[in-house]
């Protein structure tokens, strides 16, 4: 017997069959409206869904996605055609690059977060 490929159902298919679940519905009749072959598959979507709420259910992609994030084929299409306007764009994106590399550094050597502050130490020895 042949094994079916693996099939990717939208998160919002998920979350769907999720709702339907803590609704009450039968998970038999859940799989068959949605042409789910195994049922168990919702059980595992339902315990994503419990441990780790809706971005649990979420592929990659579909998270990138929701967060506003493009994807590297929108990232390709919105590049200038001129090739002077590429070097200097990425020349910017280069100098940024080095900047952050370079802050990222000094964080690490100063094993904190951007953001903290470090209180100035107490002199207890009057």
């Amino acid at each position: 017997m042949k094994r079916q490929p693996a099939r990717h159902y939208p998160w919002t298919v998920k979350l769907s069959a999720v709702e339907r679940m803590n609704a009450g519905q039968s998970v038999k009749d859940i799989a068959g409206d949605l042409g789910i072959v195994n049922h168990m598959l919702l059980y595992k979507w339902m315990r994503l869904w419990n441990q780790e709420g809706e971005r649990a259910l979420m592929t990659r992609r579909e998270k990138r996605e929701a967060d506003g994030l493009a994807t590297r084929a929108q990232l390709e299409k919105s590049l200038p055609d001129d090739p002077d306007e590429l070097r200097r764009l990425a020349a910017r994106l280069l100098v940024e690059k080095h900047v952050l590399e370079h802050e990222l550094d000094l964080v690490k050597k100063r094993g904190r977060h951007p953001g903290t502050t470090v209180e100035p130490e107490q002199d207890t020895h009057h």
